[in-house]
């Protein structure tokens, strides 16, 4: 609930349905990204980012962290603000 990684460039790959005796892996996802699109967002200090993509320059601010509430898991989510500088 601190900090988040926003992570640029990534493709998400749905896995195979795989199932046998006593076992199934159903819904898995891999993601492939390049590291050096990681950008590090803390909830007190560097809110604010400078991030550039493809020879755009955007100011993109960690707004709120939220904790959702649902019956059979606890997600998080992370509202930002982009805009175009």
């Amino acid at each position: 609930m601190k900090s988040v990684t926003l992570v640029l460039d990534v493709v998400p790959t749905d896995m195979s349905v795989n199932a046998s005796p006593g076992i199934s892996i159903d819904g898995a996802q891999g993601y492939f990204h390049n590291p050096s699109g990681e950008y590090l967002f803390d909830v007190d200090q560097n809110k604010r980012r400078e991030i550039t993509v493809a020879g755009r320059m955007f100011l993109v601010t960690l707004l709120e962290v939220r904790r959702l509430s649902m019956a059979a898991v606890d997600p998080i989510e992370y509202v930002f603000g982009i805009s175009e500088k």
